[in-house]
């Protein structure tokens, strides 16, 4: 077991016990607004299959350890708590490419939901889960709700490749299926049924969506037409699919984004 109240200060370059044998403690550079910008962080380290968080953080190469930490040099602190929504037939992957990209901001976390739940039933579910988030980031019918979530705690959000009428988009999923790990699901109308489109009762200031120009599943014309006309910022990527692939290119635009929208300074 690490012990995460160890000061990383007396551990310089010490290979973690119990840990992977690439995982490095390192000492960070005496740099004022670094120190401070890493310690507003949660620790998220690997351990095998475990994931920890405490005070500090560590780095899984020195490299990674020096790109952040002349961010924070610059003047961009972190975020302290990114709440990634996950989308229809999916789950919460820490280890994925868009949640590697957001930890540039800040740590992420999620949990995994019932999507085949009313609206009412995820969004109380989720309203509990989010408590404390900085930023709301989803894709697909995450990036849904994360919209939904946001405009009603006030939250800062992006939409990725947003399900703007799941009524509609889900319907190809109606009745059972399987999701994308193997297990199976019953999705029922009266689900479909429950939920009110995108821009219902939406706080554009709140929100940027981002839409890779080569999604298959959602139509692209329709979804800009939409988040254009409520007045919400929309960034589009050339390629990609519904998966979206331009998450590490978007880092910038979030960060822009609520430095111009939320008066959020040194993100």
């Amino acid at each position: 077991m690490i012990d995460p109240s160890v000061d990383l200060g007396r551990h310089t370059d010490q290979t973690l016990k119990g840990a992977s044998r690439n995982l490095v403690r390192r000492e960070l550079p005496r740099s004022d607004k670094c120190r401070a910008g890493i310690y507003l962080c949660r620790l998220r380290t690997v351990t095998g299959d475990r994931r920890q968080e405490g005070q500090g953080r560590f780095y899984a190469s020195p490299e990674a350890e020096k790109r952040e930490c002349n961010s924070l040099s610059q003047g961009e602190t972190m975020l302290r708590d990114i709440f990634y929504v996950h989308g229809f037939g999916s789950r919460f992957n820490p280890d994925s490419d868009k949640i590697a990209a957001l930890n540039a901001l800040g740590p992420v976390r999620g949990e995994n939901y019932d999507f085949t739940a009313t609206y009412p039933e995820t969004m109380n579910h989720l309203l509990e889960a989010v408590e404390g988030a900085d930023l709301l980031v989803g894709t697909s019918l995450g990036g849904y709700f994360a919209a939904r979530l946001g405009s009603q705690l006030g939250v800062p959000f992006v939409s990725v490749n947003p399900a703007i009428s799941p009524a509609s988009s889900l319907r190809a999923h109606l009745g059972s299926g399987t999701d994308h790990y193997g297990a199976s699901f019953v999705l029922a109308e009266q689900t479909l049924e429950s939920y009110p489109d995108y821009t219902a009762d939406l706080d554009p200031a709140l929100g940027l969506v981002l839409v890779d120009e080569g999604d298959e599943v959602i139509p692209v014309d329709r979804t800009l037409k939409v988040v254009r006309d409520a007045g919400i910022d929309v960034i589009t990527f050339p390629g990609g699919d519904h998966r979206f692939r331009h998450m590490r290119e978007a880092i910038p635009s979030i960060r822009d984004h609520l430095r111009r929208k939320q008066g959020v300074e040194r993100v």
